[in-house]
């Protein structure tokens, strides 16, 4: 079992409005219980609580924010921010 991370910066442009992206990092590890390692610059970390032959459960942020991410979902983890920033596409395979 493994599981794909990528790392998506974006921001937009204050004079124009115009939105730019781009994948600053994509990672796959294989799935065990415990901290990922680090993911990007910014060297954001996800932790596995559970783990079954369907699904993980993933603590997403420092406030323990969980999430169930099902075998072949796609979640996409995007913290609050209104100009610019970073989202996390999770994929568990």
């Amino acid at each position: 079992m493994k599981i794909t991370i990528s790392d998506t910066a974006w921001g937009v442009n204050r004079m124009n409005g115009e939105r730019h992206e781009r994948i600053v990092d994509t990672q796959c590890f294989d799935l065990a219980l415990g901290v990922l390692p680090p993911i990007g610059p910014a060297g954001k970390r996800f932790e596995v609580t559970e783990l079954t032959e369907d699904s993980l459960t993933l603590i997403l942020n420092p406030r323990g924010k969980s999430v169930t991410v099902k075998r072949g979902e796609v979640y996409v983890y995007r913290p609050f921010s209104m100009d610019g920033g970073h989202y996390y596409t999770i994929l568990f395979e």
